[in-house]
């Protein structure tokens, strides 16, 4: 049995989240909730000083402008000196030349141990061929374990592709998470809850199975909301995060449903 839960909330760690315009207090929360102690920044002029506390950096591309820009390469590079785990959330990174250029220029200056996003965000950002598939399109998870794999092996990163279910690989060991739930997709920012919580485990564990569990707990944490509240989503909401709260090591040890790829 896994003791990651109990692990993460014994040691409280702060996770320092650069969050888009959107969905920060979801993010706060489920970071809190889960275990960790969560600050958000929004100013490259205090960027330093709070990776200095902090025990991992997450970097949500959602919102552009030119501040936000020099505090994800600020905070980034100085989570980098301090060896300290960066997430990248390259959010609709195909959609503007203005977000590729920023995610290009943030991954040149950045090393990213953790990046995620739905399939069609990391195949572009890898340069792999997606094409008309669709930004949340899947032709069964054989495509999606690959895009993961080159996409890893390209950053030199653990890749996490959300979806209705879950890719990780560093490039060479890959786990599919088959919990989930269709409910995740209608609530906006659920991937972004999803970078906070990897936020605390990678404060934790950087490796890539404890990466897949943190995952999991937001993937288990969402099916049981969904048996309780399968057409209600603002119940499932509500429900999802009590989960986050709520779920023990016993209970996720249970509930996950984890594939470990041998290709």
């Amino acid at each position: 049995m896994t003791s990651i839960l109990e692990e993460i909330r014994r040691e409280n760690p702060v996770v320092l989240d650069i969050p888009n315009m959107v969905t920060p207090q979801k993010v706060a929360d489920a970071i809190s909730y889960v275990g960790g102690s969560p600050i958000m920044c929004d100013s490259s002029n205090e960027g330093r000083d709070l990776v200095a506390i902090a025990n991992s950096l997450v970097l949500n591309l959602g919102t552009m402008n030119d501040d936000n820009v020099k505090l994800d390469i600020i905070a980034g590079q100085a989570a980098n000196n301090r060896n300290l785990p960066v997430i990248v959330d390259p959010v609709a990174v195909s959609a503007s030349e203005l977000r590729t250029e920023v995610f290009k220029k943030i991954s040149n200056e950045v090393n990213i141990d953790i990046l995620r996003g739905n399939v069609g965000e990391i195949a572009f950002t890898a340069g792999i061929d997606w094409g008309t598939r669709g930004i949340d399109a899947a032709d069964g998870n054989g495509d999606r374990v690959q895009v993961a794999k080159m996409a890893a092996k390209q950053f030199h990163s653990i890749v996490v592709i959300s979806g209705v279910d879950d890719v990780i690989s560093d490039g060479s060991e890959t786990y599919v998470v088959h919990n989930g739930s269709k409910e995740l997709a209608i609530n906006v920012g659920s991937g972004d809850v999803l970078d906070g919580v990897l936020g605390v485990i990678a404060a934790h564990h950087r490796g890539v199975h404890a990466v897949a569990l943190g995952t999991a707990i937001v993937s288990v944490a969402g099916e049981l909301a969904e048996g309780n509240y399968p057409a209600d989503p603002a119940s499932f909401e509500m429900e999802f995060f009590n989960n986050l709260y709520k779920l023990d090591d016993h209970q996720l040890s249970d509930e996950i449903r984890i594939e470990k790829i041998n290709n």
